[in-house]
């Protein structure tokens, strides 16, 4: 969207974080490590200090002094495999949602492309097999969504 975005994160269990936060020096990742905080205050620590390096960057970049971003990020919590297949199709039907686009493969800013088109790394295909099966049934949930779905499957 051309004043927001979404992305679709896989966090690591606790214990790949808390061994790959061994590797950094920061006070959140000593916190973390020594069991003072917990995985999410860490999580939205790591999240906020990317978002602050990215507008350094840009301001640096762009000669631009002030804010980047004008809200905090949100961060929703999904472990139900149905929760992540509504995030992801609602992720990826935004644009119709906000009149950017009619269909959702016509938004040229979307990962479904790399989906559709087998564009995407080991990784991915197995998160997506393991989701939705097939790309036949990835496909079909896709055409299928609707984003009044969240009432039915309770997901307030």
């Amino acid at each position: 969207m051309p004043n927001y975005f979404h992305f679709v994160v896989k966090v690591k269990s606790v214990a790949e974080v808390k061994e790959n936060a061994g590797k950094e020096i920061s006070n959140a990742s000593t916190s973390f490590q020594n069991g003072e905080s917990d995985l999410n205050s860490f999580v939205l620590d790591q999240y906020r200090r990317f978002f602050s390096s990215y507008a350094l960057s840009y301001n640096f970049r762009h000669k631009h002094r002030g804010q980047v971003f004008l809200k905090k990020f949100k961060r929703v919590t999904l472990n139900v495999d149905t929760r992540l297949h509504y995030m992801i199709c609602y992720v990826h039907h935004n644009p119709i949602h906000h009149r950017f686009r009619k269909n959702y493969t016509s938004w040229e800013y979307s990962s479904i492309h790399q989906y559709i088109h087998n564009n995407i790394n080991e990784h991915y295909k197995r998160l997506l097999t393991t989701l939705f099966k097939t790309k036949v049934n990835f496909i079909q949930i896709h055409k299928e969504f609707k984003i009044n779905m969240k009432e039915s499957l309770n997901l307030d």
